[in-house]
């Protein structure tokens, strides 16, 4: 019953294979989203080719620059009369109320209407 010290009645390795067999290696699924978005990326990319190619053929050099006719054009100056009899050439102005504002490039001077003689002015 009892067996000599140093004897074994199994020979060989205990464990010489797995006791159970791995799956084959394979490729990972692909899932439907992806194949959605690379049938998107790719209609895409050619939406984009096909835009590039209208936009060589209709491209066309830009309009030139506007002038500014506005500030090219000479002003033709006005000749205020004022009822003392002096006169004075002005070119930007505004009326506001009773008021004539004067406009240049250093300074905004104010005149009266009722200083100005609007009879001989509009001569």
């Amino acid at each position: 019953m009892f067996a000599e010290p140093g004897y074994s009645p199994y020979t060989g390795p205990v464990y010489s294979e797995p006791a159970y067999a791995s799956p084959p290696a394979s490729a990972p699924a692909v899932s439907q989203r992806e194949i959605d978005l690379a049938y998107q990326v790719g209609r895409l990319s050619g939406e984009i080719e096909q835009l590039r190619q209208q936009q060589n053929l209709s491209s066309s050099p830009p309009p030139p620059p506007q002038t500014q006719a506005a500030t090219d054009r000479p002003r033709i100056p006005t000749v205020l009369v004022f009822r003392d009899g002096h006169r004075i050439e002005i070119q930007n102005y505004a009326i506001v109320g009773q008021t004539l504002w004067v406009v240049d490039e250093k300074a905004a001077n104010k005149i009266s209407i009722a200083d100005v003689d609007l009879d001989a002015t509009q001569n």
